[in-house]
């Protein structure tokens, strides 16, 4: 089975959409914005429920690589982010 199945590329693009709710999450805690701020939250844990869910319900026989590819997508997430705000403010100054 090749590494880079059909379950490690979506668990990978859940991964990147993830963090990304993630981090506009953190950013909306830190500028005091509640109901956006509650909104992601609940977004955040019912995504971390299913892939939770899935990973210990369907991927037995890969956990260990699809884990990796999911993380992969964490990171990748949090870097579009923050690159992103980075340029934006890097734009206004």
């Amino acid at each position: 089975m090749a590494f880079f199945s059909k379950t490690h590329l979506i668990f990978f693009a859940v991964g990147v959409l993830q963090d990304l709710i993630i981090t506009f999450y953190y950013q909306a805690v830190a500028k005091d914005w509640p109901l956006r701020s509650a909104t992601l939250s609940i977004v955040v844990t019912l995504v971390n429920i299913f892939v939770l869910y899935a990973i210990i319900s369907d991927v037995e026989q890969q956990v260990a690589s699809v884990i990796v590819a999911y993380a992969l997508g964490n990171g990748l997430g949090t870097y579009l982010v923050v690159k992103g705000h980075r340029q934006k403010w890097l734009k206004k100054g």
